[in-house]
């Protein structure tokens, strides 16, 4: 398996999700308040920081590590995506997630109850869902 950072417009995918469902049954997300104007980007960072040292587990030898540049949430894709994109967005990022105890903290235990919600509404055998991209 590699890993891989999540580019910006599927994490404004993931983002918008959480903003549309995440009050429905908590009113924080990543320890941000959902209320916040600015949320979308602090819980964005929040993920692609995890993001970042799930790649670093997983190559640990690389002499680089992911420097992240500060994440800005654009409302503008996030909207536009479907449903079905927004639940294959966020699969994709627990999928670049999941190396060493990164699986094992509270914000994936956060994503993964996200991606369980989503999936209780989005059937996976719908066109839009085989349709929507995966980084």
């Amino acid at each position: 398996m590699s890993a891989f950072v999540v580019s910006t417009d599927t994490m404004h995918r993931v983002v918008r999700g959480i903003l549309e469902s995440a009050p429905m049954i908590q009113p924080t997300f990543a320890g941000v308040d959902l209320e916040l104007p600015d949320a979308g980007s602090k819980i964005g960072q929040k993920l692609f920081e995890m993001n970042s040292e799930g790649v670093h587990q997983r190559y640990p030898d690389e002499d680089d590590h992911i420097i992240l540049d500060p994440y800005s949430y654009d409302s503008d894709v996030g909207d536009a995506a479907t449903p079905e994109a927004r639940l294959k967005a966020a699969e994709c990022l627990a999928y670049q997630c999941y190396e060493g105890n990164v699986p094992e903290t509270a914000l994936y235990q956060e994503l993964e109850g996200f991606i369980n919600f989503l999936s209780q509404t989005v059937s996976k055998g719908n066109a839009a869902y085989q349709a929507a991209s995966w980084d």
